[in-house]
């Protein structure tokens, strides 16, 4: 009553009368408030739904909302943890695959460097054969070594061993 009454006196300072000009306004605010309750956005179903949501929030204490908030953050955080390791652990097994075919190809480098260095020894002008000769037991030593890790068929395999041997 006491807001009502407050209301009506701004109303009077304002020059306004208790009606409103040419009663535009409505003369009970209880009843405006009622009419204006009407007037909503919000389908009868959603509204209902938000206000049960809302009570539902507001009847929770405070410790409860506490709760929750820190179980939902920390269970954000354990997923971004697990999602987290799990890109490390690819990268690491994509690491390891990698440094293997590194290691692979550098035996391979070493083989061709022996019997480069054998063709470079034998087509000099002074050929040293010697020398030649055991570089070319050393390119065959480290591709008997290295041939069963190869990503080759078996016939490429000895075709390959073969070749050295006839060098």
């Amino acid at each position: 009553m006491a807001s009502e009454y407050k209301f009506a006196t701004r109303m009077a300072e304002m020059g306004v009368g208790e009606n409103g000009p040419e009663r535009a306004r409505t003369a009970n605010p209880c009843l405006a408030k009622a009419v204006l309750s009407q007037l909503s956005y919000r389908p009868v179903n959603q509204a209902e739904e938000y206000t049960r949501n809302f009570a539902t929030i507001q009847s929770m204490t405070l410790g409860r909302r506490l709760a929750t908030q820190l179980i939902l953050l920390l269970a954000c955080l354990v997923l971004t943890a697990a999602v987290g390791l799990w890109g490390v652990m690819g990268v690491r097994q994509d690491f390891s695959l990698a440094l293997q075919n590194y290691e692979r190809l550098r035996q391979i480098y070493q083989i061709g460097l022996y019997l480069n260095s054998a063709r470079t020894l034998m087509s000099s002008d002074f050929p040293n054969l010697n020398r030649a000769r055991l570089e070319c037991l050393r390119a065959q030593q480290e591709l008997r070594r290295v041939a069963p890790s190869l990503p080759i068929s078996e016939e490429q395999r000895t075709a390959l061993v073969d070749m050295v041997d006839a060098v």
